[in-house]
């Protein structure tokens, strides 16, 4: 089914020459097709590849773009974030206004802790879950509950005989710490 005079061929044999698999992301190879899209842009749902074909996001971006592609109110927020210098590992108002909202939405949230990844707020959570011999967490500080959302990544249960693409964690020790936790939680 591949149209191997296009250009969308074209591109990614280019990048199986520099990118492992010739994407940058194992998921972004679509199994169907036998290669990735490559786009050049999206507006509203709607996304463009290099032959100038049209499709439908129903991905979203993994949720990134829930909004839409190209969205005028994202848009905004990013010119205002470049005109402020693109401030990355400090602090500005905006990490705890978003954080006091957050809080507003979800009550059971009294604080807020940003990550990078959805590994970062795992790994986060997990120093805050009390561990499976029952001893408190050195690291948690009198914490008593820690929540995470995460907008990336899938967090899966596996069988270690599975795919290495999907992780594998520990779920018979996570899974009683969070029933231990859900009983003294009010949602």
């Amino acid at each position: 089914m591949a149209d191997h005079s296009s250009k969308t061929q074209d591109v990614f044999n280019f990048a199986k020459q520099v990118l492992v698999g010739g994407v940058s992301g194992s998921a972004r190879l679509n199994a169907a097709l036998g290669r990735p899209l490559i786009l050049t842009h999206g507006d509203g749902c709607r996304l463009t590849d290099v032959d100038g074909r049209t499709y439908i996001d129903y991905n979203l971006s993994h949720g990134a773009t829930f909004l839409g592609h190209n969205h005028p109110g994202i848009r905004k927020a990013i010119q205002q974030a470049l005109d402020m210098g693109v401030i990355c590992a400090y602090e500005t108002e905006y990490h705890s206004r978003l954080a006091a909202k957050i809080c507003e939405i979800i009550p059971c949230a009294e604080q807020v802790r940003f990550a990078n990844s959805g590994t970062e707020a795992t790994l986060a959570a997990l120093r805050l879950a009390p561990s499976p011999a029952g001893k408190s967490s050195s690291n948690s500080r009198g914490i008593s509950t820690g929540c995470t959302i995460t907008w990336s990544g899938t967090h899966t249960a596996s069988p270690a005989t599975s795919s290495p693409r999907i992780p594998t964690f520990p779920m018979k020790w996570i899974r009683p710490a969070f029933r231990r936790r859900s009983r003294s939680m009010s949602w």
